[in-house]
């Protein structure tokens, strides 16, 4: 009878690893049975570890490195790194590597009326307003010359008067706030009358405008709005969070990427020890790495409790996805009869059953059911319940109601102080 030795995690085993749950522990079974093999277990506290490039390490991958085992598993992925040093075996399982992140927060209400525009949209709207606006100054003052020299080609050679640009600007600006807050405006025969009759089209836009930001002010009173949302790679590394998990292993895959994402993320990334994570998971200011497992279920660390998950929300995208493999020695005549029966059990459909009894033994359900129970809410949000119209729904526009009468205010004691004369005059009018 022969007989290999076996290194995997220590998270994995408890006491007595021969007995421990897993897929790949259940391969290695069924792979020592059919070459009628014995095991004997390597336990190493270092987990995953590291190979030098003088051909020593630590932990699984040292350890087979350094033939004091012949075969590793545990959560191995192809790296390139290690497979100079190393041959892979066919892939047991694809796992998928995403975060589980602080749960987005209700926006505040001040921000409602900002929210029917995205950020973009209002750059343009404040552009194209801006160049409305000086079209608008640029015709009226036009508009005006001409006219004072009409003026003056009928009245014999009187004084033709000036333009005050100021009365024109003033003008402008009121017409087109007018026409953009759908209010009707009365021709008097003035030149800017005369402009808004050449720049008829603004009508148009104004109300194709004003109709969508309607429309999109009662979306936003109607549903919810989140901010600090992070469903992406992008979102991720866009925000100030910090991720990480118990070793650099996570970031093996992608230490070699050159897209600027990801090389923010490996800036971001921390690997430390389980307490100092469970002190992290209670700021809620940190991003934690899992493993979306085929199965529909995820390989979450024991330091996520179930009143640490209920504050943190499911990426939608994955950072990156992975094949989960054996490593043995190089050349190891155990490779071929090995990727063998892992084919075979992955049509049986075996490695998938071993998944979910792996997670229903080692780890917290309840745990997975909240995590479950949030990804499907993200996918299809459930019925909300009509609520009464609160303070938090209308506060931006009493606060746009309040800053604008407080700058009206403001601006009338200037003009009653610039202008007191004109107001005030110190002989009374003669009746």
């Amino acid at each position: 009878m022969l007989k290999f030795n076996v290194l995997l995690q220590h998270k994995n085993v408890e006491n007595s690893p021969p007995t421990a749950v897993g897929s790949e522990n259940a391969i290695a079974h069924v792979f020592a049975e059919m070459l009628n093999m014995t095991i004997e277990y390597i336990v190493d506290d270092k987990e995953w570890g590291i190979i030098y490039d003088n051909w020593t390490g630590d932990g699984i991958l040292g350890h087979v490195a350094i033939d004091k085992a012949d075969m590793g598993y545990g959560a191995l992925y192809t790296w390139a790194h290690e497979y100079q040093f190393l041959d892979l075996s066919k892939p047991v399982v694809r796992t998928g590597i995403t975060c589980l992140v602080p749960a987005p927060r209700l926006a505040d209400g001040w921000l409602i009326p900002f929210f029917p525009f995205s950020f973009q949209m209002w750059l343009w709207f404040s552009v194209t307003f801006v160049l409305l606006s000086l079209a608008t100054i640029g015709i009226t003052a036009y508009v005006t010359k001409h006219h004072l020299e009409y003026k003056h080609h009928n009245s014999k050679g009187k004084r033709k008067g000036t333009i005050n640009y100021r009365v024109i600007f003033n003008q402008s600006m009121i017409k087109l706030t007018q026409i953009f807050l759908i209010q009707s405006l009365s021709f008097r025969g003035r030149a800017i009358d005369t402009t808004f009759r050449y720049l008829f089209p603004i009508f148009l836009y104004s109300l194709i405008i004003t109709a969508t930001y309607s429309s999109g002010l009662a979306a936003v009173m109607t549903l919810p709005r989140y901010i600090g949302t992070i469903d992406t790679v992008w979102n991720l590394a866009k925000s100030d969070l910090r991720w990480g998990a118990t070793q650099d292993a996570w970031i093996y895959s992608i230490l070699e990427e050159k897209r600027p994402q990801y090389k923010t993320l490996l800036n971001k990334f921390v690997a430390t020890s389980k307490e100092n994570l469970l002190g992290f998971a209670k700021t809620n200011r940190f991003a934690f790495s899992i493993e979306r497992l085929p199965s529909g279920q995820f390989a979450i660390g024991n330091y996520i409790t179930e009143d640490i998950v209920k504050r943190l929300r499911l990426m939608h995208e994955d950072l990156y996805w992975e094949y989960c493999v054996f490593m043995v020695r190089k050349s190891s005549p155990l490779l071929e009869p090995l990727d063998t029966l892992i084919l075979k059990l992955n049509e049986a459909g075996l490695i998938l059953f071993w998944e979910k009894e792996a997670v229903g033994t080692h780890m917290d359900m309840r745990v997975q059911k909240v995590v479950a129970f949030y990804r499907a809410s993200q996918v299809k949000q459930a019925d909300s319940p009509v609520v009464k119209l609160m303070w938090v729904h209308v506060e931006g526009a009493f606060g746009i109601l309040f800053f604008g009468l407080l700058f009206s205010f403001v601006c009338f004691i200037i003009e009653v102080v610039y202008k007191r004369k004109e107001y005030f005059p110190r002989k009374p009018y003669l009746v």
